[in-house]
This record gives structure tokens, sequence and C-alpha cells, in this order.
């Protein structure tokens, strides 16, 4: 999953919506992509793993479908993937066909994000794992 935000870099620092200053972003990028790699590579030492914004959990490959994920801060949502699995899905002229469906389960802490904000996130995500690869 990739979800990408373009803009123009004019600045070379940015803030924060707290006025920290925070990373420009051709540097996060090259360090998104050495953290992505070293992902990849299984390489992540646990200390990278920490501190995240928001996480993610697989709990597909031990059966799971859905779940209650549970948001431990500093994280402000985790979205959590169930087991992907042959479904009926309805089609428009009243046909139906079997599809590989994810179960995801978004929890999120209301304090920080609001309702719209979240769905806006789980629709992002959901048609990025629609585009064709």
């Amino acid at each position: 999953m990739t979800i990408v935000a373009r803009f123009e870099i004019e600045y070379t620092q940015y803030l924060d919506h707290r006025g920290n200053i925070v990373r420009p972003m051709p540097a996060f990028a090259r360090e998104s992509r050495a953290l992505i790699e070293a992902a990849r590579a299984r390489t992540l030492a646990p200390e990278q793993l920490r501190g995240a914004t928001i996480l993610l959990s697989n709990f597909g490959p031990v059966g799971g479908r859905y779940a209650t994920p549970i948001v431990v801060p500093p994280a402000v949502a985790i979205l959590g993937a169930g087991r992907i699995a042959l479904a009926p899905v309805a089609l428009e002229d009243g046909g139906v066909v079997a599809h590989r469906v994810l179960p995801l389960s978004l929890t999120f802490d209301h304090r920080a994000v609001t309702g719209g904000e979240a769905a806006r996130f789980l629709n992002a995500v959901i048609a990025d794992l629609q585009r064709p690869a």
C-alpha cells in the first residue's frame, strides 16, 4: 500500500500543526525509501518500529477475518488486515461473481481524528488497494 501526497517544494523547512520544524520532503522521501527497503529485507531494528502515527496489523495469516485492534499511544489509529477470501459480489446488472475480498478493520482515537478523517483515510487505502498493479 502506498499513499502519496504530491506538492511543490518551495521551502527548506516545514512546520507541523504544532509549529515544530519537520524534515523537508526530499529528505523524508529518502528516509522513507530506506525504511521500505529495510522492511522488505526484514532488517528493521525494533526501535525503528516504535512511535508511529498509524499502525498496521496483519492478523489474516493466523486465520482472523475482522478484529477490533487497540490503539496504543502515541499512535492515533491502527488498520488491521484480515485473511483474503473469495466472496460473492453483486454486480449492477444483477449478476454475482466471486472476488477476492480483503477485510479491513480501522480503529482510531477520536481525540485526534474525526470520523470523517478516518473514513477518508480508509477510502484512500481502499482506492489504492483496488488500483491495478
